[in-house]
């Protein structure tokens, strides 16, 4: 959404031409890219214009802040659905028409949803039938964030016979 920054993203700014290259991010991933701007220091339209590039494409052309905000020091939002690269990196350029581009903060999200892992093979409880007084139960999951091959493990050690019984479902990354 456009939710605003806390007030301090706002209250200064990187102006003048920029590139930032946003490293170690799942290579060919989709991400959110939120750009935060305000307009410090001109108090009418035309004074400052500017291109933002993001990984080589023009997401932002010729941008008047105060023309579009009708204000000095209101804050404006610009968000975007980009892929990293191979080598899991996102350009973000600023690229000054008029009197020096400006940028409040960047933000990258995932555009991903982090899911809870899915059970790829089922609860198994060892020894089974249970009969003493140690048991384990495993269960098997991928994560949908890059994770293979995850195995929970639960060991049950009591005075008495122990009981396990597995309800189908993991939701231990919520």
């Amino acid at each position: 959404g456009n939710d605003p920054a806390p007030e301090a993203v706002y209250q200064s700014e990187r102006y003048g031409n920029s590139t930032y290259i946003i490293p170690n991010l799942l290579p060919s991933s989709e991400y959110v890219v939120r750009l935060h701007f305000c307009e410090l220091y001109w108090s009418s339209s035309g004074k400052r214009v500017f291109d933002v590039v993001i990984n080589g494409t023009t997401v932002i052309d010729n941008i008047d802040l105060y023309s579009v905000t009708g204000a000095k020091l209101k804050a404006y939002i610009e968000e975007f659905t980009v892929t990293a690269d191979a080598s899991g990196e996102i350009e973000i350029e600023f690229i000054t028409i008029t009197n020096n581009a400006t940028i409040g903060g960047i933000e990258v999200l995932s555009a991903t949803p982090n899911n809870s892992p899915t059970i790829v093979t089922g609860a198994s409880v060892t020894p089974d039938p249970v009969t003493d007084t140690i048991a384990s139960l495993s269960v098997l999951a991928d994560d949908d964030q890059g994770e293979s091959n995850l195995t929970y493990t639960w060991v049950a050690n009591g005075p008495s016979p122990v009981n396990f019984s597995a309800n189908g479902t993991n939701d231990a990354k919520n």
